[in-house]
């Protein structure tokens, strides 16, 4: 697949102000995957081949979108920290544009402790139900 027309298409869904907030976090996660494949990956450090890292992404993203670079970052970790069938359920749910409600429900799942993936997306499940 052409990986720049994918970028393209990424970023006409992020122009579209009525994104709910699960829907961006989710469209900004697939963004970052395919710089990261297109670029190679990026967590944080400059790469001295192309000089991107994490926070030029945030940057351009954030700048394209007209929020601030924390709001996508908030977003990045959303879409990381939520099971597929936690995105799948809420999509369609009161949630799906509470960044703070969202965000309460991936913390919900990470404590007491870091858990593993699977015991996260258990709790998300037991939330959700």
């Amino acid at each position: 697949p052409d990986l720049e027309l994918r970028l393209g298409e990424i970023d006409e869904n992020l122009n579209r102000r009525n994104l709910s907030a699960i829907d961006r976090a989710v469209a900004i996660a697939e963004r970052r995957r395919v710089l990261d494949e297109l670029h190679g990956e990026t967590r944080g450090r400059k790469k001295k081949e192309d000089n991107l890292s994490l926070f030029s992404v945030n940057d351009a993203v954030a700048g394209k979108m007209g929020l601030h670079k924390k709001a996508v970052a908030r977003s990045l970790r959303l879409a990381r920290k939520l099971s597929p069938e936690a995105i799948w359920r809420l999509k369609d749910s009161r949630l799906a544009d509470h960044q703070a409600e969202l965000s309460a429900i991936v913390d919900a799942c990470m404590l007491p402790k870091p858990l593993n993936t699977e015991d996260a997306a258990e709790r998300q499940r037991n939330i959700l139900d």
